[in-house]
């Protein structure tokens, strides 16, 4: 091993399973950033379509970009994990398969870290595309003390106001991610528990214009599994009971509370908040239907429309433009054979 070898201040990880689709825009988007100190770390979750030759012809064009193949299907959030391991950089980020990036994502949220040596994480604006790279529209996270100095106030915007969980894809200081539970949880949700505990370590940045581009297709996660299914997708050796992803959240909420409060009062006005938690986002009719479900698995699926229209957020744009998504079926079965060509 080469010890004398330079760091990059920046490590991306890619993890992907069947990403042929769209792999090569989020690669190409990642490549024409800026700023051009990173390292690409591609872990490919025992993909059948062509993703690994993607991959590789990349990794043989571009020293940046090292690619890793696991022989049987880890989870996504074991592989998402998994990456982390292998970042050597100041800073880390994770890039999906079907998203993109300005340019300038990377140059504008280093400095914004670099300019606030406390803060654990940066993220613009989103600006959500379809399957053709067209604007949908720009979603804002909303999380208004996300930036705040008092702890108990970051983690009450994290736990307590709805979000999509975007701010996983912004630029994170490696050396405060690695004091969390990363995404070991392995239940539809961890990512939530994570970007909360992030809160309890330091304060986030925001850029205020849509840098980050998040893909909204059909056959992303959230719209291509049943709620039933979910378990089995997040661990492939599971005995397929229905998971009590809420109950799991709330654990995870609560022993980072206990991990990383700073003082009484602050531990004290956490708990106060993850206690209101039951009361949000119909958390506690989540969690009764969970209980239901692990007897009867389908009683999740057939929640799973009411919960759309009544638990969704309703200021989340992303839920709101499936019509549109559908309505361009036929374009993106075009745009997938292009990308095939």
């Amino acid at each position: 091993m080469n010890t004398d070898k330079k760091c990059p201040r920046v490590s991306i990880v890619l993890p992907v399973f069947n990403g042929e689709h769209y792999l090569r825009r989020a690669i190409n988007s990642i490549l024409d950033q800026t700023f051009t100190d990173f390292e690409l770390l591609i872990c490919d979750n025992a993909s059948t379509d062509a993703t690994e030759d993607i991959s590789r012809a990349y990794a043989r064009d571009d020293e940046r970009i090292h690619y890793h193949h696991h022989t049987e299907n880890i989870g996504p959030n074991l592989n998402f994990s998994y990456g982390v391991a292998m970042a050597s950089g100041e800073y880390f980020k994770w890039a999906a398969h079907d998203d993109e990036f300005a340019p300038n994502f990377l140059e504008t949220c280093v400095a914004a870290l670099d300019d606030h040596p406390h803060a654990v994480l940066c993220q613009s604006l989103v600006s959500i595309i379809d399957e053709r790279g067209k604007e949908l529209t720009i979603y804002d996270s909303g999380l208004t003390h996300a930036g705040a100095a008092r702890q108990s106030a970051r983690f009450s915007s994290l736990v307590l106001q709805p979000h999509v969980c975007t701010d996983l894809f912004g630029l994170i200081r490696l050396s405060a991610l690695l004091k969390t539970n990363l995404l070991w949880g392995n239940y539809h949700g961890c990512d939530r528990a994570l970007l909360a505990e992030l809160a309890l370590i330091g304060p986030y940045e925001k850029i205020a214009e849509p840098l980050f581009m998040n893909r909204e297709h059909k056959q992303r996660y959230v719209r291509s599994i049943l709620p039933s299914q979910r378990t089995a997708h997040h661990i492939t050796a599971h005995n397929h009971k229905t998971e009590l992803s809420r109950l799991l959240l709330f654990r995870d909420d609560w022993r980072a509370i206990g991990k990383h409060a700073k003082s009484a009062a602050q531990r004290a006005r956490c708990y106060g908040h993850l206690f209101c938690w039951w009361f949000v986002a119909w958390n506690s009719l989540r969690v009764g239907v969970e209980l239901i479900a692990r007897i009867y698995p389908p009683f999740y699926d057939h929640t799973k429309k009411l919960s759309d229209n009544l638990i969704a957020p309703k200021h989340t744009t992303v839920f709101n433009i499936q019509a549109k998504v559908s309505a361009s079926s036929n374009e993106t079965d075009k745009l997938h054979r292009a990308d095939q060509a």
